[in-house]
């Protein structure tokens, strides 16, 4: 059936068996077992819960559930389905849902109830029910989130800045890489030098740190499955790259490079300070992220610890590649611009109103190619899944709260003190400062506010899957004060861009 609020086709088809295009995947709350897959509320993945595994929601998954409704069950012992919307009692008649319940599946636009079968999904239900269920608008409820669960998916600069610097793999990734690596966000099967990192997201894309000592450098290496986007975070980094390392690229701070997958190239420290960076690297969900290196690699790295890394040793020299191209894939910061003025010019939306609704300013640095939206016309064109941008606030300003729907929002603090904050309301509060990363799950009302003197800027990581719509929710009051302030077209034109007004209390 339609859904008139988000305007996508919804079906509530009630379902017997597993989904046939339901595939198992790996899951930060749940074991992976075969049977049907249901989609996290928290992540957007899809899990597979067995029977013997239930339990009130939490973590990453936290917490859809609400309260059995009273008279619709006879036991007194009810426990809650993962991400789902309702509750389930047992009764000496089977097991029996406290309310009807529906699903979210934000890739195809539907909303069902959840699969019945005795493959390991949930016990059996002993009376049919009705092959239709009335749509409740499920899709734009948002997500509860408690302090331990956003806890959970906080990486701090004061933590992880002391980590991983001595043992075998320290000094193996010293060899190879120069400095400091460290695994900061990524799925939780993420393979290589990012493995066990300290932040769950989609599978497409993970993210690390790596920090360099004055004169140090990498090795040339090169990625054969996999973009790598490097943001200079302090310093002067020097990227060499080509087949003989004859060109070069300099970044200063918050300039980024992306280089295409299987071009050699070597990172190093060009200046007396030090240098530090965000390494993103972009590939398939079943990426293992290899480093191939071509030359013979030092004596003193550990075997175990290379292959741990992923990193190996193999002839060739990489692609060829165009260094006029390349120099069209640096985003220098100084010349970055706001969306809020190509949203102007292509969709006659006032810069006033992007402004009201989003940060002073935002500036997208890569979508993926054929990406349709607010930040369509960024500089930069990468693989799918993957969408960066740098928010820029002055003091005291920030977004209202928001909610996206099928994609995980990532915040990591470039410069200044900010407060992460998230519930319908901004009920909840999170300071955070310089390097520090905080992973919003999808569905969560969020939003950040510059609490420093200066103005101050954030890194913006989105990542979903490879059809990503990245829809902005805000809350019906926010869509009824623009239509009020700048006109009810405003709204409608913001629709086209995949911004709405019909986020739901949770």
């Amino acid at each position: 059936m339609p859904c008139w609020r988000g305007r996508r086709w919804r079906a509530g088809l009630w379902a017997t068996s597993a989904f046939p295009w339901a595939r198992p995947t790996d899951c930060p709350t749940w074991p992976r077992t075969d049977g049907c897959a249901l989609p996290c509320w928290g992540c957007g993945a899809l899990r597979i819960p067995p029977a013997s595994t239930w339990h009130p929601p939490r973590g990453d998954c936290a917490s859809r559930s609400g309260s059995p409704s009273s008279g619709t069950t006879r036991s007194s012992t009810a426990r809650a389905w993962p991400n789902c919307s309702t509750r389930w009692a047992a009764r000496t008649s089977g097991w029996w849902p406290t309310r009807a319940p529906t699903w979210n599946f934000p890739e195809r636009g539907w909303t069902m109830p959840p699969p019945f079968s005795s493959r390991g999904c949930a016990p059996p239900v002993s009376r049919p029910w009705p092959a239709l269920f009335p749509f409740d608008g499920a899709w734009m409820k948002t997500l509860d989130v408690s302090y331990e669960a956003m806890g959970a998916r906080t990486a701090r600069f004061d933590d992880y800045a002391g980590a991983e610097r001595e043992g075998a793999r320290a000094d193996a990734v010293r060899a190879l890489w120069g400095g400091q690596l460290v695994a900061l966000m990524g799925a939780r099967n993420t393979h290589g030098r990012f493995a066990e990192p300290r932040v769950p997201s989609p599978a497409r894309a993970c993210t690390g740190y790596a920090a360099w000592e004055a004169g140090r450098g990498s090795l040339p290496y090169r990625n054969p499955d996999a973009m790598e986007n490097i943001l200079c975070l302090a310093g002067t980094l020097r990227v060499r790259f080509g087949p003989d390392l004859t060109h070069e690229i300099r970044l200063g701070r918050f300039d980024m490079l992306s280089i295409p997958a299987d071009v050699l190239h070597e990172v190093s420290c060009h200046g007396a300070d030090g240098a530090k960076a965000l390494l993103l690297l972009n590939g398939e969900p079943d990426c293992a992220y290899p480093a191939v290196f071509p030359g013979p690699l030092p004596t003193a790295v550990d075997a175990r610890e290379l292959a741990a890394l992923n990193a190996r040793v193999e002839p060739g020299r990489g692609r060829e590649v165009d260094p006029d191209m390349m120099a069209q894939r640096v985003t220098r910061f100084a010349t970055l611009v706001p969306y809020k003025r190509a949203l102007n010019a292509r969709s006659a939306i006032p810069a006033e109103a992007t402004e009201w609704l989003t940060a002073s300013s935002v500036f997208p640095l890569l979508v993926p190619e054929g990406h349709v939206g607010r930040s369509q016309d960024a500089p930069l064109k990468g693989g799918p899944g993957l969408y960066v941008a740098i928010a820029e606030c002055v003091p005291d300003d920030g977004p209202l709260p928001h909610a996206h729907f099928d994609t995980q929002e990532s915040f990591f603090v470039l410069d200044g003190e900010w407060d992460i904050t998230w519930g319908f309301e901004d009920e909840y509060r999170l300071p955070v400062r310089a390097f520090d990363l905080v992973g919003v799950p999808t569905g969560a009302m969020r939003s950040f506010r510059n609490t420093g003197k200066e103005t101050a800027r954030l890194f913006v990581i989105i990542q979903g899957q490879e059809r990503m719509s990245d829809t902005v929710v805000y809350s019906p009051e926010v869509g009824k004060e623009v239509s009020r302030r700048f006109g009810p077209e405003v709204v409608e034109a913001f629709r086209k861009v995949n911004i709405t007004f019909d986020a739901e209390r949770a």
